[in-house]
């Protein structure tokens, strides 16, 4: 039994309607616990704990600095990451009720520091070079955007000069003849960052990756039951397909996952 949904591709709305379901549903609570290793609610940011901490490490934000998670969902990684830097935190996403999520936990926790704000990553609606840097968790996808430069150009356009962007990316063929497009350096998005003239480093996670779905996949096989009594079938079925398919293209060398530091130059 298979279904054609995956969050990349989803609706603003569709999406909306996951989340919500999934924000009531004890099984999804019980999955992000495990897959996530962090209590505090629902994700959708598809972070792994050791990826979490590569961010961090490769990003290192400080209390004085803003923040736009572009892409936001419900924003527990805006929560997350003010929580370990107290940097100011601003979700952007074009989810209406993912982002009334988002507000309404910062606000249960007294978070004055984080806000939510509807908006699309070709027009974001800030002043140039509002921000000190900038994250994107898997939000650009060259199946989704036919030119990665257009997204990549809006986003580094309303951050600081010699602010940063963070992009986590998942590079994917279809084709053996295009496996040049798994490397680091030659994948759609590091082509679009030179096109632009945007110095970047990246950090393969494709080993933390596979890790990642084969986590999804057992914690699924483990809770499937409850998903049922929840009610939130279609959820298990196309989170299932999706680590099945992901699963199968690593094993394919089909899939690549990165995480690109992109530098705003002078």
């Amino acid at each position: 039994r298979t279904v054609q949904l995956e969050v990349s591709v989803l609706k603003p709305t569709d999406f909306d309607n996951w989340m919500i379901a999934g924000e009531k549903s004890t099984a999804y609570r019980l999955f992000c616990e495990s897959v996530y290793q962090a209590a505090g609610g629902c994700q959708y940011n598809m972070v792994a704990p050791d990826q979490r901490k590569a961010l961090l490490a490769a990003l290192p934000l400080t209390e004085d600095m803003t923040v736009l998670d572009a892409g936001c969902g419900t924003g527990w990684m805006c929560r997350w990451l003010h929580e370990q830097t107290g940097a100011h935190m601003v979700g952007m996403d074009t989810a209406s009720a993912a982002l009334e999520i988002g507000g309404n936990q910062a606000a249960a926790k007294g978070a004055e520091n984080i806000r939510f704000v509807w908006g699309d990553i070709l027009s974001p609606p800030f002043p140039p070079a509002t921000f000190d840097a900038a994250i994107s968790i898997v939000s650009l996808h060259a199946q989704f955007f036919k030119q990665l430069e257009l997204p990549v150009k809006s986003l580094a356009g309303v951050i600081k000069t010699a602010g940063t962007m963070a992009i986590f990316f998942n590079a994917l063929i279809s084709d053996d003849s295009e496996k040049q497009r798994l490397e680091g350096d030659k994948t759609h998005l590091a082509e679009a960052l030179s096109t632009l003239g945007l110095p970047y480093e990246y950090k393969d996670l494709s080993e933390s990756d596979k890790g990642f779905w084969l986590a999804c996949r057992a914690a699924m096989q483990e809770l499937r039951e409850l998903f049922i009594a929840d009610g939130i079938e279609d959820i298990y079925i196309a989170g299932w397909n999706e680590a099945e398919q992901a699963l199968d293209d690593i094993s394919s060398e089909r899939r690549r996952r990165y995480l690109y530091l992109a530098r705003i130059p002078d």
